[in-house]
């Protein structure tokens, strides 16, 4: 029979144990004495069921079993291999092997873990052995001339094998095989029995453990729950998961869906360059958080430097720079299968977590995506709330009945009720009695879980005063999807209707003022085409008249047409024409306020003086000087208002020859606008401009005059 020790034999005749092979038939040791030998073999035999029964270990049966082999059948060295989870035979005991040698034959064996009746095999001299020359080489560098393959079985099927080893060649005797056999059925009986003890162990453990992850699990439960700080949340998580996997490093990220990516809230461990190259992460990063977050389902890599997707990515390198070799991602899920975060841990050295462990981090993120989501759903209630009780607006709730659920601030100030007083009583006390089928409309769109658009109305206050508001009316429903109320927003909008009504009277008023302007203008046109020697010095007299009646409007415009000080129009129409801060002008007069005409009117008629002063009067020579003076004079029950313009140091002045537009728009004009008596008269020292009216008729509302 050829045996190949890579695992597998090349025949399949039986040896047939006492019979010599030809390999070994020349050079057999003598085996006399037999009585000798089956008594040692009985010895060793009860020394070993001896050694079985106070065995505590697979190590103390594997160590008896050596020795009751060596003893029994009078060999060197002896091995014991077992088959491993890949089917390979693997060194569990030995004797006198060197460390080369099980390295080098490790993984052989002559039959595969599903042969059938296995019988031992007998190598009884080396030298002339059929096998691997390489092979053979390595056994005889080992001083091995004969060995034995001795099957080793338990609960009837091959688990591994006996080796026997010798150093000179030699023949197996049927006792000695017997002995081996039977030494091997003990050994696996042993084993079985040992292996259902640690296994009996070990599911009592396991309870020991599951019983102690349970009870952990409940005292974070508690302390989450207890939580309500999102930050101290946040941290409690991550120590949760640090104490339930037995990493050395763990972190939570929260998922923000406006930017697709996860940010880092907490974490144990981390140096401050991980955190800043972890701060964000986004699905596409070569991280187990990218994967997961990506998939929506749980990434484990047990040793980075194995990892397909993390090889030459910066995250590989952030983690070998962390410390880190192990990771684990698992994403945080709502109950609605939206994504809320992740929970990661992360090992120091390669790590592939249990089964067991995993089981109990998942109730772990399960309580976490729900506490998550809790704390979500306080802080958009706080936030909501803020808002509600901020607002300026009236914000009610009521059921499908129609009774006041709610009530904000902005409530009591609209309508004047408290929430005490509001609340729990018909919302059909803010009604007037003039809208009887309002509210029943709105309840039944509502019941239909329409919105109903926002609209003009009017509501009753709790003094009985109507007010103007715009009505905004949502359905609410509960966590079902069901309407279970309605929520209205009303928007006081008086001042709105105030100053829309305004907005029409100051329209009204403006197309009134404006063709009143229109016709100044018209008439100054056609007065100054109709008395100018040519079109320059018509559009250089229109111009100038023009801007000095823009000047009186922009006045009236800042004041918002209620009137204009009397000391700033001046100032306006004469500071073309050098101004008071050229010394030249002075004035002189009370603080008055002159109605919106009668600033128009005074500010042509003080215009067309200056015009006049700059050309031919006292303004068109640098010592000439003009004093403007105003006062309020009562007299007789009724109060005169007067002003005079003075102009000194100017040329000689001469009763002009004809009269143009600028002296009838100083004089008649003047006087016929203001109802007042108007003089103007050419002294040999300069010009001179009175005026005498009643203060009635130009002064603007008393009750303003003291504005500024």
């Amino acid at each position: 029979m050829t045996v190949s020790l890579t695992g597998r034999a090349t025949g399949e005749t039986e040896f047939a144990p006492g019979v010599p092979t030809d390999a070994g038939e020349a050079t057999l040791a003598p085996s006399g004495h037999l009585d000798v030998s089956e008594r040692n073999g009985v010895g060793s035999l009860y020394r070993f069921t001896d050694r079985l029964f106070r065995a505590r270990s697979r190590s103390d049966a594997c160590d008896a079993a050596l020795d009751a082999i060596r003893e029994g059948l009078g060999c060197e060295r002896a091995s014991i291999l077992l088959f491993d989870d890949s089917g390979s035979m693997r060194f569990i005991a030995w004797s006198g092997l060197s460390d080369g040698y099980r390295r080098a034959v490790d993984g052989h064996s002559p039959w595969t873990k599903d042969a059938k009746d296995p019988q031992p095999i007998c190598l009884e001299n080396i030298e002339s052995a059929d096998l691997d020359d390489a092979l053979k080489a390595t056994i005889k560098a080992e001083g091995i001339r004969a060995l034995a393959f001795v099957p080793l079985f338990a609960k009837g099927e091959l688990v591994g094998k006996f080796m026997t080893y010798c150093d000179t060649p030699r023949a197996f005797t049927d006792a000695e095989i017997s002995l081996a056999v039977t030494i091997a059925r003990q050994l696996g009986f042993s084993l079985e029995r040992m292996r259902a003890g640690e296994a009996l162990l070990e599911a009592q453990g396991q309870l020991v453990l599951e019983l102690a992850a349970t009870q952990q699990l409940h005292r974070i439960s508690t302390q989450l729950i207890q939580e309500n700080e999102a930050e101290s949340l946040h941290e409690k998580v991550v120590d949760a998961a640090m104490a339930i996997m037995r990493s050395d490093f763990a972190s939570m990220q929260l998922y923000y869906p406006g930017r697709g990516e996860l940010r880092l809230l907490a974490f144990r461990g981390f140096n401050p360059a991980a955190v800043a190259f972890w701060e964000w992460v986004r699905p596409a990063s070569s991280s187990t958080c990218g994967v997961a977050m990506e998939t929506r389902r749980r990434s484990v890599v047990a040793d980075i430097e194995l990892s397909d997707f993390m090889a030459g990515s910066e995250d590989l390198e952030t983690s070998r720079q962390t410390g880190i070799r192990a990771v684990q991602s698992t994403p945080l899920i709502a109950r609605t299968g939206r994504l809320l975060g992740m929970i990661s841990t992360h090992w120091s050295q390669v790590h592939q977590p249990s089964d067991h462990d995993l089981r109990l981090f998942d109730v772990l993120a399960r309580q976490a995506a729900d506490l998550i989501e809790r704390t979500e759903a306080q802080q958009v209630a706080q936030r909501l709330s803020a808002i509600v009780d901020s607002s300026y607006d009236a914000i009610v709730s009521k059921d499908l009945n129609g009774i006041i659920t709610s009530w904000n601030n902005g409530a009591q100030r609209l309508f004047g009720y408290s929430a005490e007083e509001a609340i729990g009583r018909p919302i059909l006390i803010l009604i007037p009695s003039d809208h009887p089928n309002e509210e029943p409309n709105i309840l039944d769109r509502i019941r239909g879980g329409e919105r109903v658009e926002p609209y003009e109305t009017v509501r009753r206050r709790k003094d009985g005063s109507m007010v103007e508001v715009l009505l905004t009316v949502s359905p609410v429903k509960d966590a079902y999807g069901r309407v279970v109320g309605a929520s209205k927003i009303a928007h006081d909008i008086s001042e709105r209707k105030r100053g829309e009504a305004l907005l029409r009277t100051v329209m009204h008023e403006l197309s009134h003022r404006s063709k009143n302007l229109l016709s100044v203008i018209q008439a100054m046109a056609q007065q100054t085409a109709r008395l100018s020697p040519s079109v320059d010095a018509f559009l250089d007299r229109f111009i100038g008249r023009v801007q000095g009646l823009a000047a009186s409007q922009d006045l009236l415009v800042n004041q918002n047409w209620t009137g204009v000080s009397l000391d700033e129009l001046v100032r306006q129409q004469l500071q073309p024409f050098g101004g008071r801060d050229a010394g030249r002008i002075e004035t002189d007069g009370p603080p008055l306020y002159v109605a919106p005409d009668a600033a128009q009117t005074l500010g042509l008629a003080l215009h067309e003086l200056a015009t006049n002063a700059s050309k031919y009067g006292a303004l068109s020579v640098p010592g000439g000087s003009v004093a403007v003076q105003w006062k309020i004079e009562p007299e007789s029950g009724a109060s005169r208002f007067r002003m005079s313009w003075r102009e000194r140091g100017g040329p000689s002045v001469e009763t002009p020859e004809r009269s143009g537009f600028g002296r009838m728009l100083i004089e008649r004009l003047t006087a016929e606008k203001l109802d007042a008596t108007v003089h103007l008269t050419f002294d040999l020292e300069g010009v001179v401009w009175t005026l005498d009216a009643a203060a009635r008729d130009v002064l603007a509302d008393m009750n303003q005059s003291n504005r500024h």
